[in-house]
């Protein structure tokens, strides 16, 4: 199987922004009604949908983490 990030043609540090802008590129040249290949244009939105959850993930790690060192800070002072 081929890895997600080549698939869009982006790498794990690309923004998620870049990796809407490949993804809604893509969809327009594979999609099945405007003579698109349907096999490509399935591993495109599995692509896309696999690497917004990791993304989203990772973020929703970083808020808790965040909120956790802040809610410290607020408790115990800054030293912590």
């Amino acid at each position: 199987m081929q890895d997600y990030y080549d698939i869009l043609g982006v790498t794990d540090k690309s923004s998620n922004k870049e990796i809407k802008t490949k993804f809604r590129k893509l969809t327009l040249q594979h999609h099945p009604d405007r003579g698109g290949d349907p096999e490509i244009f399935n591993r495109v939105v599995t692509a896309y949908k696999y690497i917004m959850s990791v993304n989203n993930t990772v973020e929703d790690m970083k808020l808790q983490t965040n909120s956790s060192d802040e809610f410290f800070k607020k408790m115990f002072g800054s030293k912590y």
